[in-house]
């Protein structure tokens, strides 16, 4: 399952932006890959969507190092990083309670 990651970028925006802290973006990040979940969405294609997204968000901060929001973009990029090394992640993502 091929995510478009301009997409889905596009649709989360309104809330990373006016995420207030580093809770808030994990938040919207981990609601947005619940519903990949419960779509179907497999470990491997999970794997690869958490790299789409991080990459896209490595890209709005490098592009707007100086934007008040950039912060946000490095919180969402941070946590995707992380969620890729986790062993289990779409366990994890499934039983998390935020």
């Amino acid at each position: 399952m091929k995510t478009d990651v301009a997409q889905e970028a596009a649709a989360m925006e309104p809330e990373i932006t006016k995420a207030e802290d580093y809770l808030s973006c994990e938040k919207v990040l981990i609601n947005n890959i619940k519903k990949h979940l419960l779509e179907g969405m497999d470990d491997a294609a999970l794997q690869a969507y958490a790299a789409a997204m991080a990459e896209h968000y490595d890209t709005k901060t490098r592009a707007l190092q100086h934007n008040r929001v950039c912060v946000n973009y490095r919180y969402a990029s941070a946590f995707l990083h992380a969620l890729r090394a986790a062993p289990h992640l779409a366990n994890w993502i499934r039983t998390t309670n935020l």
